[in-house]
């Protein structure tokens, strides 16, 4: 794994480090639970284009229309490889792994939330998706509309697109605190939540 902040079109497979077990995990989640309650995320209501020109409200997708406010989790590094217990899955900021992934297409098994973290402490917009059988029409989908997203402001296109199954819905477009769940496949509502979103997170970079 390296750094790499260049827009790229090609698809990259992550291989996952080791993790605890299912059961272990479970758990940990139980028993962090049985701990207190948590800040819970807050729901925005119909997302709107207003914030960037490149976002239209008759472009606003019928599937999914509300943005989530999640609650700030921090940040900070932790050694690549070590897990993070999140207080929000999937998360929308907190600890993370010291280096970023590549922007584009990944596919295989889940990435760890601890890469793409990273990702959206620099602004970078990260595509999420599961499916419970093999899904190379969605894969490709979303692999064709790499280049449809608009450049950020450092003229490259700050998106990542990965697998990960700890979601309830088979979709979801995330920025640092904000969360777009899709029920289906829509692109231009993922091009809508790139737009209001991108080159916002808590660190300005490439």
């Amino acid at each position: 794994m390296r750094e790499c902040n260049e827009s790229t079109t090609d698809k990259r497979i992550l291989r996952r480090p080791f993790v605890y077990p299912l059961f272990i995990r479970c758990f940990v989640v139980l028993l962090l639970s049985a701990c207190g309650p948590t800040a819970d995320p807050v729901i925005l209501g119909t997302a709107s284009a207003a914030t960037h020109p490149a976002a239209t409200e008759s472009t606003i997708s019928s599937v999914s229309r509300q943005e989530i406010a999640i609650p700030d989790e921090g940040g900070g590094h932790v050694p690549e490889g070590e897990e993070v217990t999140y207080q929000h899955y999937p998360p929308a900021s907190g600890k993370h792994y010291p280096v970023t992934l590549q922007y584009g297409l990944y596919e295989g098994e889940d990435v760890p939330a601890e890469y793409w973290v990273h990702s959206l402490e620099h602004g970078a917009i990260v595509v999420l998706y599961q499916c419970d059988q093999p899904c190379p029409d969605l894969v490709k989908s979303l692999g064709d509309m790499l280049d449809s997203f608009p450049e950020s402001k450092w003229g490259n296109r700050k998106i990542v697109i990965v697998p990960y199954s700890r979601m309830a819905t088979p979709l979801m477009a995330v920025a640092w605190n904000v969360q777009l769940p899709l029920e289906q496949f829509d692109p231009q509502a993922l091009i809508d939540f790139y737009a209001r979103h991108v080159d916002q997170g808590p660190e300005d970079v490439p």
